[in-house]
């Protein structure tokens, strides 16, 4: 399933397709007016960056790769949680990474 004017996509990184993910599709994505930002999440080591559009259209990084990050679009904040050699093993982003959703804006419930 995809959206047509996306407010923020996720990207679950593998090392197949990060060059891509990285290069062409966010170039594509950065022409979406509605895109608001771009998470990039590595399977590979604990990092998780979020790319946000600002009012002049260019765009921010904030990387983590311990602790939290917000992704203020969303009202969502990305935690890293458990040690990176479990996730290694079984590539379970789950295992790794913690989306927490305070609010959806427009929708008035909290999650």
């Amino acid at each position: 399933m995809a959206a047509t004017n996306p407010g923020v996509v996720v990207e679950v990184l593998s090392p197949s397709t990060e060059s891509y993910d990285r290069e062409e599709k966010f170039a594509h994505f950065r022409r979406v007016p509605a895109l608001l930002a771009y998470v990039l999440v590595s399977q590979q080591e604990r990092r998780i960056e979020v790319f946000t559009r600002n009012d002049d259209q260019s765009w921010t990084l904030r990387e983590i790769r311990e602790g939290h990050v917000r992704v203020d679009a969303i009202s969502c904040e990305l935690s890293m949680l458990r040690p990176l050699p479990f996730a290694l093993l079984f590539g379970v982003l789950p295992e790794r990474a913690q989306f927490k959703f305070d609010r959806i804006e427009g929708h008035g419930a909290d999650l």
